[in-house]
């Protein structure tokens, strides 16, 4: 996907239980919006707003059966956690996402995935509430 992040994790949850063999996730936000030009010899844009929102999100993995017990799962927080910039273990949680359909694995060198290159994949999409926004739909904490 263009523009999709890729986090190697410690850990991923969907909503609270650890799902097994997951080693990397990837964010693809997606965005679109429409534009008011104004008035004809007007300067610039008078209005800009955002049309569709989408956040999808690929688990990468070693074991397909528990990437593939996602599928038709009731939509949930996802909670990825990894390891920070600093080294500190932080976390990702993404609200209500309902996983879809099977991806393709992540083709990684063994050295960048620890010896364990991801070879199965799910992808789902973060469903939206009428009052949702960017920052409730992806929260940054610490993790302990």
């Amino acid at each position: 996907m263009a523009g999709e992040v890729v986090y190697k994790l410690r850990h991923a949850k969907h909503p609270t239980v650890a799902i097994a063999g997951v080693t990397h996730a990837g964010i693809d936000i997606q965005t679109s919006s429409a534009r008011d030009p104004g008035d004809a010899g007007a300067p610039g844009t008078e209005e800009t707003q955002l049309t569709d929102r989408r956040i999808l999100v690929t688990l990468y993995g070693k074991e397909l059966a528990a990437l593939t017990a996602l599928l038709g799962a009731a939509a949930a927080n996802l909670v990825l956690g990894y390891t920070g910039a600093a080294g500190a273990n932080e976390k990702l949680t993404l609200k209500n996402v309902a996983f879809t359909e099977v991806g393709q694995g992540l083709a990684l060198p063994a050295k960048d995935a620890g010896g364990n290159a991801p070879v199965a994949a799910v992808r789902g999409e973060a469903e939206w509430g009428v009052s949702d926004t960017f920052a409730l739909m992806i929260v940054a904490a610490a993790d302990t």
